[in-house]
């Protein structure tokens, strides 16, 4: 197994200078790896933050976890599961996704606008909704996926 868990690392800003550094160790580490046990990541693909947590694709499923991300000595909380182990899949005749490997989210500006300049019509009626655009692989497609709830 050639993976790891996630790690949270601080980015700081140093003096009037726009250098970065880097802190470490990791503030916090997510999971592990393993892809015989379902409760750890299976080769992680891709990480996308966000305001309340992150979600984690890995070799087998999507994973949107609650974060607090101020506080190191919180932990993760899933909230939601999409996929199941690839092995496991042909059983359970549920294969949802095969080797996803990318995230993109698209959640609007606010209740208005789409974007700054793009107002919300009668045209886009679920445009306030939040959706995942996931790439997967082993099926050749891109998945479009209602996340609001």
């Amino acid at each position: 197994e050639k993976g790891g868990p996630i790690y949270q690392l601080n980015v700081l800003s140093d003096g009037d200078r726009a250098r970065w550094d880097i802190t470490r160790p990791a503030v916090r580490t997510f999971g592990g790896n393993s892809c015989l046990d379902f409760t750890q990541f299976c080769e992680v693909a891709s990480v996308t933050p966000l305001l309340t947590g992150f979600v984690v694709v890995d070799r087998h499923r999507l994973q949107e976890f609650n974060v607090s991300w101020g506080e190191s000595e919180s932990s993760e909380v899933a909230l939601n599961t999409m996929g199941k182990m690839n092995m496991e899949a042909p059983i359970l005749q549920d294969a949802q996704l095969f080797f996803p490997t990318y995230l993109a989210v698209y959640k609007s500006v606010n209740n208005t606008h789409i974007s700054d300049e793009l107002e919300i019509s009668p045209l886009f009626p679920h445009a306030t909704d939040r959706y995942f655009f996931v790439s997967d692989t082993g099926h050749h497609r891109v998945m479009f996926i209602n996340a609001s709830s």
